[in-house]
């Protein structure tokens, strides 16, 4: 009680002493602001700041005031600076709602912050009340008072605890338009006491209300989940609102937070249609259907109506059938039908599964292609909306197959003049379809002109047939052979552009000889022999006037076959033929004469011979060979020191189309010298001892190369550089040089060493030509090609009507070469690399074979724009008579025969010559030739099996089949006759000697019931 009147009478003092001034002191209240709910207890500090350290505070007074209905004070914690004060009193006065603080320090007075005391109240009621500060008086050390404190109150709120709604989410990302959608709404408590009563949760899509949920209480943390059902009708962007506690029945501790909105785009679920075929592939008159299916159809949305047009090609498909695959349940459905388009519609049921819902029934008219597909289609679920979003998949190709005619080939042997030829059309169908029960022609043209039609009835996939047509060439000329399939279209194709087939062929005169020869020479009587040689078959000699210039003989008698008539007038026979018909090689006339001098000539210098129809031969060679020296001597003349050497016996002169030809034996050399006779020339031609020297110089360089062997490229440069090159040399010239001979660096290709040698032959005059030998050896010729600037010409053996030359072998191991023109010339050599052990084998078969040509008659024949004469032992032509064809038995008895197996020779190479030895390893091919046998028997065929277009082997063509086959190599022609066994070889040979020419395409026989018949390629 005595504390409380010093306090009364020191604040009387203060009052008196006056006042102190200082500069931002506060009493605060702190914090500012509080929030508690009922029954909630909470403190303050009441804090002094900024006293002067100077000053200081020597004493604080102050009253609290509060709302004592709301809130209670319940402890006033004076601070331990507040505890140092010398005197102090704190008063709780709750009744009236005030606190009091009274303070007064006699020594460590504070200055600066600090705190005076920490207040606790307790919350009461709900309600909102200040705490604030009244009657402060703040003194410094002397109990002066601070003028201009500042005084900051408190605010506080209780609250009572209320629950919290809250809509969480609305777990949707889309709505399925068209059709029902389940919106799941989750809401939840969020607030401090459970929400007992009953609330409303409301959704509301573009502010239309879809529905409400009553919720019959919400515990607090607790959530729920919702449904409401809304179905869209636009493919739109909805604003969905979902509210909960709609109706404000719950008292929340937040009413602002009860709403929760949301996009959710509205999106068309898709649907499709197929057209499903049972086959994308089919043939005319053939049919396959087209199913129609909806799919990606649910019970979610049904549908029920479905209009469209099915869209086709009307050419080559038509329409048999359409039908539904669903009921229409009010009867309404129409199709219409239309060119190349199906209109459909149809009112069905509840469709609520994907289900096909009509099919097509197509039928193939004509090959082709047609796209099937749908156009203008509406689907309508049964709400009667539209499906916006329907797919549809028009991928769907038909083809059309059907069969496929196309000529593989237009094939026929050389064709001649006014002779009947058969050409070949191979046809095959090589579609998908089958020609049956219907028929098309075939026709052949030569240029414009129709050469026949055939009927073909049937043909089969992969089905071949070749057709016969026969024609007679009427002209000398290059024809344009056309075969034409199917030419008004009556079958329906899957390639119409290749029904036609062009080919040129040239239709050449088949050359004919005519010869004289001294048959018998008795005393001072000769019998001379006139011969036709290779008159063709098919065109038969009907008569011929001959014009025999006489020198020295006089007529004694004539025997001719036929009706002739003769005249002698000025040393000339002239002798007319007719009623002859006769075809081969036979002697037309036998004449005696008696001779007046011993030297003697009978010379045909001019011959006009036609056939059965008239026609003039128009190709013919003229063979004397009773000739003298001295006419000879018109063009060639023979110095006297050397005239002893020829055999004048067996002088030829030839008359030949483009240039003749004299022919000189020589006797001692056992050689001959083959002069071209131009037309025009003037001056003659000397054969001199320089020529019988040059000839002999290059048989000493051919000696040179008698038994070498070959087994590196070195070897062979070595001999063509000391052996071949020096001896390079004019044996004839008329005009020409020879300047550039040159060769190449050897190579070695496969089994053999290749080597080239060139040279220049310039011609120096307008007309001329040279002869050259070369002395090669045992090096075989590959080719020799010449080069005129503007084309290369391969020239070929005994070739005597080229205008460009040809080449010979006059003796064993001298290659000669004849050139009109002056090209540079390329002579490929070659020579099988071989080991010691080979070098000193036996002579083949091949070289025998050429050794034993020498001597006989020349015999000549035209094969493919070129002519040659070889010689032909008498003996050759008996063992070729039971071959059909002139061209195949020349053919024959020019071409070297190689077999490697003994059996071929007994069972078939017997059948075309005699006396032809077995070979036991591969030789190279450096003239025409046949080969008999298989790889596995014949060397040589295994060498070269790779050139021909079929590959004979023991299992193709099959058993007891064999192959003919024609190919050049090396620049010569070679027949390959051969089977998978000797019985297919036989077949191959015995069909061969059949033939009407060479053929150009491969021939595929077998041998049945003992006879060769032609096949179809296996």
């Amino acid at each position: 009680m005595r504390n409380w009147r010093y306090l009364v009478t020191l604040l009387a003092v203060l009052s008196i002493i006056g006042v102190c001034y200082a500069e931002n002191i506060s009493v605060e209240l702190l914090p500012s602001s509080i929030s508690k709910k009922v029954n909630d207890s909470f403190t303050l500090d009441l804090v002094i700041k900024n006293i002067p350290e100077d000053t200081k505070c020597g004493g604080f007074d102050a009253k609290i005031y509060y709302n004592p209905n709301i809130i209670n004070l319940t402890n006033i914690n004076l601070s331990s600076i507040s505890n140092n004060a010398a005197l102090k009193n704190t008063v709780i006065n709750n009744s009236d709602g005030w606190g009091y603080i009274s303070l007064l320090w006699s020594s460590n007075e504070p200055y600066g912050n600090f705190t005076i005391a920490t207040l606790t109240f307790k919350t009461l009621n709900e309600g909102s009340t200040n705490i604030s500060l009244d009657e402060v008086a703040v003194s410094n050390t002397d109990g002066t008072k601070y003028s201009n404190v500042i005084v900051k109150n408190s605010t506080v709120s209780i609250t009572s605890p209320k629950p919290d709604l809250i809509v969480e989410n609305i777990s949707l990302t889309n709505f399925i338009t068209y059709q029902n959608n389940t919106i799941p709404v989750i809401i939840k408590n969020i607030g401090e006491i459970n929400a007992t009563k009953k609330f409303n949760v409301s959704l509301y899509t573009d502010a239309k209300l879809i529905g409400s949920v009553e919720v019959s209480g919400l515990n607090v943390n607790e959530s729920k989940t919702l449904y409401f059902t809304f179905a869209p009708t636009e493919n739109n962007n909805y604003t969905v609102v979902a509210m909960v506690d709609s109706s404000n029945s719950i008292i929340e501790s937040n009413e602002s937070n009860n709403k929760y909105i949301m996009s959710i785009p509205s999106i068309e679920k898709p649907i499709s249609l197929n057209l499903i075929p049972s086959n994308i592939l089919t043939k005319t008159d053939e049919t396959f259907t087209i199913n129609i299916t909806l799919n990606n159809i649910t019970s979610d949305r049904p549908a029920k109506g479905i209009d469209g047009i099915i869209i086709y090609d009307s050419s080559t498909l038509t329409c048999e059938d359409f039908k539904f695959l669903i009921n229409s349940t009010e009867n309404l459905q129409n199709i219409s039908y239309g060119n190349g388009n199906i209109t459909f519609s149809i009112m069905g049921g509840v469709i609520n599964t994907s289900t096909p819902i009509a099919q097509i029934t197509f039928k193939g008219l004509k090959v082709g292609t047609s796209n099937i597909y749908l156009n203008n289609v509406v689907v309508s679920d049964i709400n009667g909306y539209k499906f916006n979003k329907v797919t549809i998949n028009n991928n769907t190709s038909i083809t059309i197959e059907g069969p496929n005619i196309k000529i593989l080939n237009i094939s026929t042997g050389q064709l001649y003049y006014r002779i009947p030829a058969t050409i070949n059309i191979t046809i095959t169908n090589n579609g998908h379809q089958d020609i049956v029960n219907k028929s098309f022609d075939v026709k052949l043209y030569a240029d414009t002109k129709e050469i026949g039609t055939l009927t073909v009835d049937n043909l089969k996939v992969g089905e071949v047939k070749t057709l016969q047509f026969n024609w007679l060439p009427e002209d000398l000329k290059t024809y344009t052979i056309v075969g034409v399939v199917d030419e008004n279209n009556i079958i329906s194709e899957e390639n119409e552009s290749d029904n036609k087939l062009v080919v040129k062929k040239t239709v050449v005169e088949k050359p004919i000889s005519l010869k004289i020869y001294k048959n018998v020479e008795n005393n001072s009587l000769i019998t001379a022999s006139i011969d036709l040689i290779n008159i063709p078959k098919y065109r038969p000699c009907g008569g011929m006037d001959v014009y025999i210039s006489l020198k020295n003989l006089k007529l004694v008698g004539i025997n001719t076959l036929g009706i002739s008539n003769y005249t002698v007038e000025n040393n000339t026979l002239f002798i007319t033929l007719y009623n002859i018909s006769k075809e081969g090689s036979f002697n037309i006339a036998n004449i005696s004469f008696s001779i007046t001098n011993n030297t003697y000539s009978a010379i045909i210098n001019k011959a006009v011979i036609s056939d059965n129809q008239g026609h003039k031969f128009k190709l013919v060679n003229i063979i004397n060979n009773i000739v003298d020296l001295e006419y000879i001597e018109k063009f060639v003349i023979v110095n006297k020191n050397i005239s002893d050497i020829i055999e004048t016996d067996n002088i030829e002169y030839i008359i030949g189309n483009n240039y003749n030809i004299t022919v000189l034996p020589l006797k001692t050399e056992k050689d001959e010298l083959t002069i071209p006779i131009l037309p025009n020339k003037n001056n003659t031609l000397t054969i001199s001892n320089d020529t019988i020297q040059r000839l002999n110089e290059v048989e000493e360089y051919s000696k040179n190369l008698e038994n070498i062997t070959i087994t590196n490229t070195d070897e062979i440069n070595n001999i063509i550089e000391k052996n071949i090159l020096p001896a390079i040399k004019p044996i004839i010239s008329d005009g020409f040089n020879i300047t550039n001979i040159t060769d190449e660096e050897p190579k070695v290709i496969e089994n053999k060493i290749i080597s080239r040698i060139k040279f220049k032959a310039i011609n120096t005059s307008q007309k001329g030509f040279v002869i050259v030998r070369i002395p090669i050896g045992t090096l075989n010729i590959d080719s020799i090609n010449v080069n005129n600037g503007t084309a290369n010409i391969i020239l070929k053996e005994n070739d005597t009507i080229s205008p460009f030359g040809w080449y010979k072998i006059p003796k064993k191991g001298i290659l000669e070469i004849t050139l009109i023109k002056d090209p540079e010339v390329t002579v490929t050599l070659s020579a099988p690399i071989t080991t010691t052990e080979e070098s000193s084998s036996t002579t083949t078969t091949e070289e025998s074979s050429s050794s034993s040509s020498s001597g006989g008659s020349f015999e000549y024949y035209y094969t493919g724009g070129s002519s040659h004469y070889s010689p032909v032992i008498g003996e050759s032509l008996k063992q070729t008579e039971n071959i059909k064809s002139e061209s195949v038995k020349e053919f024959v008895s020019k071409a070297k025969l190689i077999l490697g197996s003994p059996v071929d020779l007994k069972l078939s190479g017997k059948e075309l010559k005699e006396g032809i030895n077995t070979i036991n390893k591969p030789i190279e091919i450096k003239s025409d030739c046949i080969l008999v046998g298989g790889p596995v028997a014949n060397p040589t065929v295994k060498k070269y099996i790779n050139y021909f277009p079929v590959k004979v082997t023991n299992n193709y063509p099959g058993a007891k089949k064999g192959v003919i086959e024609k190919q050049l190599i090396n620049g010569h022609t070679v027949i390959l006759l051969a089977g998978s066994d000797r019985w297919g070889t036989k077949a191959a040979v015995e069909y061969f000697k059949q033939l009407d020419d060479i053929p150009d395409e491969p021939i595929f026989v077998e041998w049945k019931d003992g006879k060769a018949v032609k096949i179809e390629k296996p």
